[in-house]
């Protein structure tokens, strides 16, 4: 039987959901890249799920993997006095597909960025879990902003969906290391 202090002493401090970080470039944005940081509230580890072949055989199934898919990533965002971010990522999207022009202006080598989101250690420096890397991401849904008079004590905010080709995950410490998915 383990004693909570063999437990403690794997377990370390955990890792804490409220310290994370997510980068990106907003093509055309109005602020820097630091400033944003600050107004993302939540997000999340992406994910991906391998599909499942099944191969019919005399009234059985044979289960095989499949490919892989990687689910949309979506992102919690505070809105600033000016709605420049919300501004910033409406016209992101708007380089793909305007709302009254059907034809986009985008170049997808520089409006299919990267984005990263890691969990940062109890010191809020250094990386638990490592960065996860989105590569060549694009918003497909900038969500409302809820208004309400019964919502006191709290700021408006929106969330952002965005799509990607895929992530790759750089492992945590020193030295680390890419794995592609």
């Amino acid at each position: 039987m383990g004693r909570i202090d063999d437990f403690a002493g794997k377990f370390k401090e955990g890792v804490r959901a409220t310290l994370f970080e997510v980068t990106g470039t907003i093509p055309g944005e109005s602020q820097t890249s630091a400033d944003r940081v600050f107004f993302i509230k939540a997000a999340s580890m992406p994910a991906s799920t391998i599909g499942v072949v099944e191969v019919p055989y005399l009234g059985r199934r044979i289960k095989l993997p499949g490919d892989r898919t990687f689910a949309e990533w979506t992102i919690t965002v505070m809105m600033d006095e000016e709605n420049r971010i919300r501004g910033d990522f409406a016209s992101w999207s708007d380089q793909f597909n305007d709302h009254s022009d059907i034809y986009g202006t985008a170049q997808a080598e520089v409006m299919r960025p990267t984005w990263s989101f890691k969990a940062l250690k109890g010191d809020g420096v250094g990386v638990a879990l490592g960065q996860y890397n989105m590569i060549n991401c694009f918003p497909t849904e900038v969500g409302p902003a809820e208004f309400s008079y019964e919502s006191n004590d709290t700021l408006a905010e929106f969330t952002v969906t965005l799509q990607y080709d895929y992530w790759t995950q750089t492992s945590g410490g020193p030295g680390g290391v890419d794995v592609v998915l």
